[in-house]
C-alpha cells in the first residue's frame, strides 16, 4: 500500500501498474483505445433550435447549480407536458465507436513501460482507458471497483468521494483528479454479483455520481476510466489521494 500512497500527484498511468500489482489473484487486464463520442448535451444541441429558450434554461441550471445538462433539459421538457420521441431515442443511444479496440495484458505485462508504449502508439486522436473487468487465477472474471463522479475538484469534495465509497463498503482506494471531477479506484476486487451491487448502490448517489456513466457501464458489462488525455478532454488524470483503513 505504501508504494501506492507514494504516487500522490503522479499521472494515473504511473499509478495503474502499481494498482494492478496490488491484486494477487489478477491474471489479465484490459485497456481500451477509443475515440470519444460527442457527449449527450452536444448531440442534443444538434437537433434543437440553437437559440431556443429550453436550451438557455438548461444551460443556466447547468452553470449555476451544476445540474447535468441532460437532466436539466429533460426536467424542463417533462414539466411542459411534451416530450419528443427524438429525445427518448437520444437518451438511450449506446453505440461503441467502430475504431474502438481492446488490448489484453497479463499482470506481468502491465508495466509502466508497456502502458506508456500503448499510449504513445495510440496517437492523439485516441484516449486510453482501463477496463474494470479482469480475469483472476481461477479463470473467472472479477472487477476493479471504479466510479466517475460529477462534483467539482476541491479538497472538500475529495472527502465527499471518500464518504460515498465508504458508505458502499470501500474503505481503501484512490481518488483521481480527471480535470473536471474525480474518479475512484478501489483496492479490493469484486465478483460479478458484488460489482452489480456496487454499481446499483453507487447510482443512489446520483447526480454526485454520474448515473449515465453507470448505465452505459452496466450495458457494456464493465466500467472504464480514461488514464490519458483525449480529444475534448485534454487533462491527464492524476492521483489526488490514496487512502486506506489502515492509515
Amino acid at each position: 500500500m505504501q508504494n501506492l500512497i507514494g504516487l500522490r500527484s503522479r499521472p494515473v498511468e504511473e499509478f495503474v501498474p502499481e494498482l494492478l500489482g496490488h491484486f494477487d489473484q489478477l491474471r489479465t487486464v484490459t485497456f481500451v483505445l477509443y475515440k470519444p463520442a460527442p457527449v449527450l448535451g452536444e448531440r442534443l444541441k444538434r437537433i434543437v433550435e440553437p437559440h431556443s429558450e429550453l436550451l438557455s434554461k438548461a444551460d443556466q441550471l447547468n452553470r449555476e447549480y451544476g445540474i447535468p445538462f441532460w437532466d436539466a433539459f429533460l426536467s424542463i421538457e417533462m414539466k411542459s407536458g411534451v416530450l419528443s420521441k427524438e429525445y427518448v431515442d437520444l437518451a438511450i443511444l449506446h453505440d461503441a465507436h467502430p475504431d474502438e479496440r481492446a488490448i489484453e495484458l497479463t499482470r506481468g505485462e502491465a508495466t509502466r513501460d508497456r502502458l506508456r508504449s500503448i499510449i504513445e502508439d495510440a496517437g492523439p486522436e485516441y484516449g486510453v482507458a482501463l477496463s474494470s473487468r479482469v480475469r483472476i487465477a481461477n479463470g473467472e472474471y472479477a472487477h476493479i471497483p471504479m466510479l466517475d463522479f460529477r462534483c467539482k475538484c476541491s479538497a472538500h469534495n475529495v472527502e465527499v468521494v471518500k464518504w460515498a465509497v465508504a458508505a458502499i463498503g470501500h474503505m481503501s482506494g484512490a481518488v483521481v483528479n480527471s480535470g473536471r471531477s474525480f474518479h475512484f479506484y478501489g483496492m479490493r476486487l469484486l465478483t460479478v454479483p458484488e460489482w452489480l451491487r456496487f454499481i446499483a448502490l453507487a447510482a443512489l448517489f446520483s447526480p454526485v455520481v454520474d448515473a449515465r456513466y453507470l448505465a452505459h457501464r452496466l450495458a457494456d458489462g464493465a466500467c472504464r476510466l480514461r488514464i490519458t488525455g483525449a480529444p475534448g478532454r485534454p487533462s491527464v488524470p492524476f492521483v489526488e489521494e490514496v487512502f486506506s483503513d489502515e492509515s
